[in-house]
C-alpha cells in the first residue's frame, strides 16, 4: 500500500522494481508517495529520513516526463581583421603627420 511521506534527507533517487516498478526522486522538504511495505522505505522511516504525513490520501504518481535535451548554442566565429595599410588591424593605426606631408 502506498503512503505519503515527507522526505528530509539529501537529494536522492530510488528505483523500485516488481509490482511497484517506478523511479522516484527524493528532494528534502518535499512530499512523496512510496510503497510502505518496501524494505528500503522502511529503512528510511527508521532512520528518520521519511515521516508519514498523517490524514492525507496518497497522491497519484505523475506520468514520467521526457527531459529536454540540453544543447549548447553554437559559439560565434572568431573574427579577425587585417588592414591593407600594414597596421595590426586596430582602428588606432592612423597615419602620422610625417607620412601625410612628406615632400610637399
Amino acid at each position: 500500500m502506498d503512503k505519503t511521506y515527507l522526505y528530509s534527507g539529501p537529494p536522492s533517487g530510488v528505483t523500485f522494481s516488481g509490482k511497484d516498478a517506478r523511479q522516484v526522486m527524493l528532494h528534502p522538504g518535499k512530499r512523496v508517495t512510496l510503497p510502505s511495505e518496501n524494505p528500503y522505505v522502511e529503512r528510511l522511516v527508521a532512520r528518520g529520513l521519511l515521516a508519514e504525513v498523517a490524514g492525507e490520501a496518497p497522491q497519484q504518481q505523475a506520468a514520467p516526463t521526457r527531459r529536454a535535451s540540453r544543447s549548447r548554442a553554437p559559439k560565434a566565429p572568431k573574427v579577425t581583421t587585417t588592414s591593407s595599410e600594414g597596421g595590426n588591424g586596430n582602428s588606432n593605426d592612423a597615419p602620422t603627420g610625417a607620412d601625410e606631408g612628406a615632400g610637399s
